[in-house]
């Protein structure tokens, strides 16, 4: 029996791409050195290409820009900026993420968040997009000291909702991180099939698959 629905948070609850691409033209927009060296379009595109996903540090990606743009910054200064998720102009949740949530909630389900990131980062997408009101529990991997796909951070998950893990289903994009870890613990796994190809080396598969967040509402979570 399921008793509890567990998820990652970028790119499965929050639209990630659609959130930073926000926070860009808003950079672009309130920096002047940025706009007199490069068009709103390409410092957006540029910036995601090198972020590949959010997988590459922005401590790499940004001096990779200013230089390339020949933008007459210290690239410092756009790093804060982007650390400051506080003062994001907006957080995209996929469609119905929040309706999804309440559903499942008064049907009984306890739940929680995993994500692999940094306090501040996380904890402030978290708490603006109210997400914090909506579940049970929220474990990130800095304040935890541990990262998926390690096993102990789905056990905590786990102990901290009062469920066995053979009792909870973990929802995620990222087939090594979000999938393979949850099911070295035993719980049952949903695929958000984004940006992320399934790796050729993974034998292992997830119990479901789904390309888009409203289609958890179609999906029977006794019979996976």
């Amino acid at each position: 029996m399921i008793r509890a629905i567990i998820f990652d948070l970028d790119e499965t609850l929050l639209n990630r791409t659609e959130t930073v691409k926000h926070f860009l033209m808003d950079q672009h927009r309130r920096y002047p050195a940025i706009q007199v060296r490069v068009l709103e379009h390409r410092y957006v595109s540029r910036f995601l290409e090198l972020d590949n996903h959010g997988y590459t540090k922005k401590d790499v990606v940004y001096p990779q820009l200013v230089e390339e743009f020949a933008i007459e910054m210290d690239w410092h200064q756009l790093l804060t900026d982007f650390d400051n998720r506080r003062e994001w102009p907006r957080l995209v949740l996929f469609p119905r993420v929040e309706e999804y949530l309440q559903q499942k909630h008064q049907e009984g389900y306890k739940l929680g968040i995993i994500t692999n990131g940094t306090t501040n980062a996380q904890l402030s997408k978290i708490e603006k997009t109210g997400l914090d009101k909506l579940v049970d529990t929220y474990l990130i991997s800095e304040k935890e000291q541990i990262r998926k796909p390690e096993p102990e951070i789905f056990l905590r998950a786990a102990k901290r909702l009062d469920v066995a893990t053979t009792e909870c289903i973990f929802i995620g994009d990222n087939p090594r991180a979000d999938v393979t870890g949850a099911q070295q613990v035993g719980m049952k796994t949903i695929w958000f099939q984004g940006h992320l190809a399934w790796p050729e080396d993974l034998d292992n598969r997830p119990d479901q698959v789904v390309t888009e967040f409203e289609a958890m509402f179609s999906i029977d979570l006794e019979r996976l």
